[in-house]
C-alpha cells in the first residue's frame, strides 16, 4: 500500500478495537456468533461440530482449514474455534456436555458395547494409536513417520492390550451374564 501510496482506512484504529468490531459483527438473522470451545486437535472439534449440526444447530469451525493445511499451526492461532449462535450456546453446551453410553442399539446390528480398559475401566480408549515417540522423533526430523500400534490404547491410563485380550475380556463378561 505504502509503494502505491493508498491509505488504509483503519491505519489509526488499535488492533484490540478491531477484533472487537469484528466480533460484534451480527449474521443476517441478527445473532451475534459466539465460540463456545476451542480445541487443538481437529477430529474432537469435528465430532463436536457433527452433534451440533445433527440436532439442528448451526455452527462452524473457525482455522479450521489452516489447522486442517499445517496442525502445528494449532498452538499459534489458539486453538481450532467452535463457533454457534448465542441465543445456541445454552442448548449446544447442554448437547455437548452429554456422556457416551456404554450400550447402545444398532439398526440391523443389535447391541454394541463399548470398548473399556481393562486396567481403569476407561471409555477413553483407541485401538491401533500411533507410537508416540516415533512419532515425535519423524516430528523432529520431519519426516511423517506413522506407525501404529496393534491393539488398542487406554488414553485415560496409558495402559496398552492386544486384540486377544479384549476378546477374552468380553467373552468372560458375556458367560458372567
Amino acid at each position: 500500500m505504502a509503494k502505491r501510496k493508498l491509505v488504509w482506512a483503519g491505519s489509526d484504529t488499535p488492533l484490540t478495537a478491531l477484533q472487537q468490531a469484528a466480533s460484534e459483527k451480527t449474521d443476517e438473522s441478527g445473532n451475534v456468533p459466539e465460540v463456545l470451545r476451542v480445541y487443538r486437535d481437529m477430529p474432537q472439534a469435528l465430532t463436536d461440530r457433527m452433534v451440533l449440526e445433527g440436532a439442528g444447530i448451526q455452527c462452524y469451525l473457525f482455522d479450521e482449514n489452516i489447522v486442517r493445511l499445517d496442525w502445528l499451526w494449532s498452538n499459534l492461532l489458539g486453538g481450532v474455534k467452535l463457533v454457534v449462535r448465542k441465543k445456541d450456546v445454552e442448548e449446544s453446551e447442554r448437547l455437548l456436555r452429554q456422556s457416551v453410553p456404554e450400550v447402545f442399539d444398532l439398526e440391523g446390528e443389535g447391541q454394541y458395547e463399548q470398548p473399556k480398559c481393562p486396567k481403569c475401566g476407561s471409555m477413553n480408549v483407541s485401538f491401533e494409536g500411533l507410537m508416540k515417540r516415533v512419532a515425535g522423533a519423524g516430528l523432529f526430523l520431519g519426516l511423517p513417520i506413522t506407525v501404529k500400534m496393534k491393539g488398542w490404547n487406554c488414553n485415560s491410563c496409558e495402559y496398552q492390550w492386544g486384540v486377544e485380550t479384549q476378546r477374552k475380556d468380553r467373552n468372560a463378561t458375556k458367560i458372567e451374564k
